[in-house]
């Protein structure tokens, strides 16, 4: 049996720990925000999942809430990264559980019956969208963030690639190899490929050795040393039995405002900005 899953997490639960009242609006305001839609998300995947006869269910603040007492992540301050490491913890889980399991990001929208399963062989390798960007030098990374192209987004591709690359310095010697640019936001796996990742094998290490890396170019870049696509990047590339399988764009399919989506399996509002506008034209 199959299994799809999302996760909602709902941070005005978390806002109101917070003492300061500055953080505390901002999250319940982004909250708020997304649960103007995340009924119509949800709904989404369910359909999706009952046309390929597939168990679907989501999940959320007590999954989160077991791995922060599981694992001591206190560490990281950056509240979305650390949210984002609950799907990696559903999904060593659920491999255990399923005979394949498929994570979509809330923010995907499927608009196809076809069947993730059949398209993509999820017991050979993890399922992901992906292509390889080859080795960033510091000069070309300062030529990107400082002269005119920045500066970039936590979520840019250039700092990803180069968190990764500083890490996978670390531990290999003169690391000058291509390597996978990964988008988590649909994820098909089973448990031989996601056991070849070893991603919770010495987990808290894992996500402290990022932080040193990303530490080594100032505190200015500490806030994307637990990016969930880096990570997947750097367990990959540890383990010469990981095999990570590319899937094609139209199962994760990147939309803005106006684009095209005639040809899209699964839909990814990766611009909220754009939500409005994708769902103003349904």
């Amino acid at each position: 049996m199959n299994c799809i899953f999302g996760v909602h997490i709902d941070l005005e639960d978390i806002a109101r720990t917070f003492h300061d009242s500055e953080r505390r609006n901002h999250y319940t305001t982004a909250a708020r925000r997304f649960k103007q839609y995340s009924k119509r998300f949800i709904a989404s995947h369910m359909t999706y999942a009952d046309s390929i006869q597939a168990h679907y269910h989501i999940v959320g603040n007590d999954e989160y809430n077991e791995m922060c007492e599981e694992y001591d992540l206190d560490f990281i301050d950056n509240l979305y990264f650390k949210l984002n490491l609950t799907k990696f913890y559903v999904i060593e889980k659920l491999v255990k559980q399923w005979d394949n399991v498929l994570y979509l990001d809330l923010d995907v929208v499927p608009q196809t019956t076809e069947d993730f399963f059949v398209d993509n062989n999820t017991q050979v390798g993890n399922c992901m969208w992906n292509f390889p960007v080859p080795y960033i030098t510091p000069e070309l990374f300062d030529i990107h963030f400082w002269l005119g192209r920045g500066p970039m987004s936590n979520r840019h591709h250039i700092k990803k690639r180069f968190t990764k690359q500083l890490y996978l310095q670390q531990i290999q010697t003169n690391f000058e190899g291509d390597s996978l640019l990964i988008n988590t936001g649909v994820i098909g796996t089973s448990l031989n490929p996601w056991n070849a990742l070893h991603f919770f094998q010495d987990f808290e290490h894992m996500l402290r050795t990022s932080l040193d890396a990303a530490q080594q170019l100032g505190e200015e870049y500490v806030d994307w040393a637990f990016e969930g696509d880096t990570l997947i990047g750097i367990q990959h590339q540890k383990h010469c039995d990981s095999v990570i399988t590319t899937i094609d764009d139209e199962w994760n399919y990147a939309y803005k405002t106006d684009k095209d989506i005639s040809s899209a399996k699964f839909v990814h509002l990766i611009s909220k900005s754009s939500v409005d506008n994708f769902f103003s034209k349904g």
